[in-house]
């Protein structure tokens, strides 16, 4: 997960984008997606590019197994444990 300032997104942006092409790699630019944190509702919507392609903006997000929304809420991360250990409880 990479967090960002406004005024580190288009230097950091820029700097991944020439760091992967020195080192002839590909950025899977459609996995990469925009989660937009915390209580202020009244901020535009920004979007953000990388190699000519605009990230997903999402409201929630699962990363290295954990699901996690905009609030810093866990529920969905939750909901999802409770559910796989009821069917599993449930198994016979």
């Amino acid at each position: 997960m990479l967090i960002l300032t406004n005024s580190e997104r288009g230097l950091t942006f820029g700097s991944l984008s020439a760091w992967a092409d020195e080192w002839q790699l590909t950025l899977a630019v459609e996995k990469t997606m925009h989660l937009r944190v915390g209580l202020c509702k009244s901020s535009p919507d920004a979007q953000y590019y990388l190699s000519g392609s605009t990230f997903r903006t999402v409201d929630e997000v699962r990363d290295i197994g954990i699901f996690d929304d905009a609030n810093m809420c866990f529920k969905a991360h939750i909901n999802v444990i409770v559910a796989k250990a009821h069917l599993r409880a449930n198994q016979n």
